[in-house]
Parts: C-alpha cells; structure tokens; sequence
C-alpha cells in the first residue's frame, strides 16, 4: 500500500490518496490508521485534542474521514 498526503488547510483538512496493489482488501479505515500513525510519527499532524481540559490530558480529539471517491477493478 502506498499514500500520497496533500495539505489542503494545515491542522484542518488533508487530502490522502492511497494507492492499493492488485489483490489487497480495500480496507481503508486500517489503511487511514496506519497513515495517521506515520504522519504522527513525522509531526506533520498533531491529533492531539485542542479542547483545554482534554489537551492537558494528552487525549486524543476526533477525526473524520470521508471517502472522496473510489475506484475497484473487481
């Protein structure tokens, strides 16, 4: 599996293009985990929650995703 991250407004909205091999499930929720784990890992997104109460906890804010369009050669 391969992805290809655009920043459309920083710390808001990203545009993640994955590009799966022949035979690979369509998984796309692991897939969007493990992305936000790597991009976590470079710091270029901080998921930490910006709600006062929640962040000095460190807790994790939500994140939605939304599947744009999709191709399947099934």
């Amino acid at each position: 599996m391969k992805y290809k991250v655009d920043i459309v407004e920083k710390e808001e909205v990203y545009f993640i293009k994955f590009t799966l091999g022949f035979r690979i499930e369509p998984r796309l929720n692991y897939f969007f985990e493990l992305a936000l784990k790597d991009l976590q890992e470079t710091k270029e997104v901080n998921i930490t929650s910006r709600h006062p109460a929640l962040e000095k906890f460190d807790i994790d804010g939500d994140i939605r995703f939304v599947l744009h369009s999709s191709f399947l050669s099934h």
